[in-house]
């Protein structure tokens, strides 16, 4: 039996029942989750006879029972709001407008500017490198592997570490202030696009791509979300619909190559042999691993691998011995093809945990996520950026790269994160609710509710 073409037709069907379910929003979580492994698998089975990918019962049943037991809760959780009466108001009520002086936002972007150019000096100085390009890749090598002798060497100040930080988190309450002005064709969204972008700079001036993808689904999330909520956006399965989306995928996939050339980051593999095993290489290693059969681990903390963000965080504060834990991840080679070192999101559930982890972990990311992506529809609309979209946006990457890793527990619960929440508080308060009048001196007033 071919479990590989099972599988595919497997989540295929489930992400028809979600299309259904959701009534055509394709950024609800079940709908994404299911998407992912859909796109993971298409590119798996292309390169199937290269890898020799033919996969066993066990891996059928983690990715299977993973992709099925998220859309059940993703459905337990909407069953749950509509029947406590907090369902989504969609189109009923009229926006109330976000005002924010333009010269609010040019002071963000000159100040995003200033981080950026301070970050590129910072880190050439660190690496003493004669390029940028040669200093991002240094940079990050040195960053990522915290046992390497250059580690700690290569740490920016902090008061540049809380700059680039207020920048990064900028660029996602911009990306909601981008997609509102955009959909209420506002002269505005030309200010606050430059703002994303700056942001987006910012965040991959370290070396890291992901920061930067991120951002961008954030704002096509934003746009999604905005639209639902305001009766303006269903999702139809015509081939005019899904033709934009694939041009869209392709062109965002083929720069993701070029993005890390850039960085320094260069390869000399063929741009589709580069795509795949970023893209579908996860699906065999992860079969190779289960059928290894070394798991769960009992060497160090409990959960080091899901949780290792946030063992990094808390460690140092609680006195945990060896809190810096890095990433088993090999390398793995297949008939002379390198596929990498990520094993989907599953993989480090089962490293810590068992098969028990894929069944506690995988309902905890869909409980959450759900939540958050129904409260984005709940309640009064005000003059501020919705905060709950701002937050599933941050999270719809760590969904949509499911079939990569495990970037929900990595991205999401960090410190980074929290302080994230707390900077789009602050902003929304500081960019929408502040009025400064200069005059004769400066008036600081505080804009009344309507």
């Amino acid at each position: 039996l071919e479990f590989r073409r099972v599988l595919f037709r497997s989540i295929l069907i489930i992400l028809y029942l979600s299309y259904l379910f959701n009534k055509g929003e394709i950024i609800a979580p079940a709908f994404v989750f299911c998407a992912s492994f859909i796109f993971s698998l298409a590119w798996a089975l292309a390169y199937a006879n290269r890898w020799d990918l033919n996969l066993h019962f066990n891996t059928f049943g983690v990715i299977f029972g993973g992709v099925l037991e998220f859309f059940l809760v993703s459905i337990l959780v909407n069953f749950a709001f509509r029947k406590t009466g907090k369902n989504k108001i969609i189109g009923t009520t009229s926006e109330k407008k976000i005002e924010i002086s333009n010269l609010k936002i040019i002071i963000f972007i000159i100040g995003g500017v200033i981080t950026i150019l301070l970050s590129a000096k910072e880190v050439i100085r660190l690496t003493e490198s004669l390029t940028l390009s040669q200093a991002i890749a240094q940079y990050r090598i040195a960053s990522f592997n915290p046992t390497s002798l250059d580690h700690y060497k290569y740490f920016l100040p902090k008061w540049l570490g809380y700059c680039r930080l207020i920048v990064n988190s900028g660029g996602y309450w911009f990306a909601y202030i981008f997609a509102y002005d955009l959909i209420r064709k506002d002269k505005r969204k030309i200010l606050s696009f430059v703002a994303v972008i700056v942001a987006a700079i910012d965040s991959a001036i370290l070396g890291s791509r992901n920061d930067a993808i991120n951002m961008l689904l954030a704002v096509l999330s934003i746009i999604v979300m905005l639209k639902i909520k305001n009766g303006m956006f269903r999702f139809k399965l015509k081939f005019k619909n899904i033709f934009k989306y694939l041009i869209l995928a392709i062109i965002v996939l083929f720069s993701f190559q070029t993005l890390g050339n850039l960085m320094g980051r260069t390869s000399v593999t063929a741009p589709l042999d580069y795509l795949a095993k970023y893209c579908g290489a996860e699906i065999k290693n992860l079969d190779i691993f289960l059928q290894e059969g070394n798991f769960p681990k009992k060497e160090g903390l409990i959960g080091a691998q899901t949780f290792i963000f946030l063992y990094r965080w808390v460690g140092p504060k609680i006195g945990i011995k060896n809190y810096y834990y890095s990433f088993d991840l090999p390398f793995k080679t297949v008939n002379g093809y390198s596929l990498g070192n990520v094993y989907t999101t599953f993989y480090q559930f089962i490293y810590d945990f068992g098969y028990f982890g894929v069944i506690i972990l995988v309902f905890i990311m869909a409980l959450i996520s759900q939540i958050i992506y129904e409260c984005g529809f709940c309640g009064k609309r005000k003059n501020v950026p919705n905060l709950w979209i701002i937050i599933y946006s941050y999270i719809f990457s760590s969904l949509a790269f499911s079939f990569f890793s495990n970037k929900f527990f990595e991205q999401n619960l960090n410190v980074t994160f929290f302080k994230s929440v707390i900077i789009w508080l602050f902003f929304s308060f500081l960019f929408c609710k502040i009025k400064i009048n200069f005059k004769s001196r400066v008036h600081i007033q505080i804009k009344k509710k309507n």
